[in-house]
């Protein structure tokens, strides 16, 4: 109250012609507002207060939308060019060191109709034309091969899966 009072007599700013100062505060007070610019060289253009409630939750709709901005789509093929290399080399790194280690281990001529497909999670998968191969390389494998191609192939490598395809 009794500020009020003081403010509304002009006695804050410490000036005795009272009516004065406080039409200086006012003045300061007003050109501080963040409503209204300082001066006409740095005026913003200010939103219109909206005068419906429907005009006030579009407004916070608009605002809301404004943090919720999604990157721009990237239409370029760099990314999936660089996931193709990197997975070939992948793949070329593990299956063509098995290659190697298949085409050490196994005699040609039962390898004479494989086709080395790939190797995944330990698993090497091996096309063969026919069930007569798949009996000798199983035999085979089974008697000791196995463990030659882990000891070549140098990585993990569970067991060699023989698939029959048939002949081209």
């Amino acid at each position: 109250m009794e500020l009020g009072r003081r403010w509304s007599t002009g006695m804050i700013g410490g000036s005795s012609d009272g009516p004065r100062s406080m039409l200086l505060i006012e003045r300061y007070a007003a050109s501080r507002s963040p409503l209204m610019p300082r001066n006409a060289s740095t005026r913003k253009i200010l939103p219109e207060m909206p005068s419906s409630e429907a005009e006030v939750a579009a407004a916070g709709l608009d605002r809301l939308r404004s943090f919720r901005v999604r990157p721009p789509r990237e239409t370029g093929i760099g990314r999936l060019v660089a996931g193709i290399q990197r997975e070939a080399r992948r793949h070329q790194s593990g299956a063509g060191s098995f290659v190697e280690a298949w085409e050490q281990v196994i005699p040609e001529d039962l390898r004479r109709g494989s086709r080395v497909r790939g190797i995944r999670g330990g698993v090497a998968k091996v096309e063969i034309p026919d069930a007569a191969a798949r009996y000798e390389l199983d035999g085979l494998l089974r008697s000791g091969a196995l463990a030659d191609l882990r000891l070549s192939f140098g990585k993990p490598l569970r067991r060699v899966q023989l698939e029959i395809v048939g002949r081209d």
